[in-house]
């Protein structure tokens, strides 16, 4: 299992050469974001998928920081607004 900062220090050591606003680019997420979770702040589990993606680690389910409970309700939260999507017909 992989703990948030070792996520973190991949994410430092893969893109070393970069700054905040190319990390932010690069994922999407805020440029202060980006800089609060380089120096210590909580990493949500979407922004871990996120980093999770950046680093090239295949096991999304790998992470410590988040409880197996709430990673059921999201990912039944996930699927609930893909249905959803699909009905409407947005989100293709």
């Amino acid at each position: 299992m992989i703990d948030e900062r070792i996520l973190v220090s991949k994410i430092k050591d893969k893109y070393k050469d970069k700054t905040f606003k190319e990390l932010s680019k690069m994922s999407g997420l805020n440029m202060t974001r980006i800089f609060r979770i380089f120096n210590g702040s909580k990493i949500s589990y979407q922004e871990a998928l996120v980093l999770q993606r950046m680093v090239g680690l295949k096991n999304q389910h790998a992470y410590n920081f988040i409880n197996d409970n709430n990673v059921k309700k999201v990912e039944a939260k996930i699927y609930q607004l893909t249905k959803l999507e699909k009905i409407l017909g947005v989100g293709k």
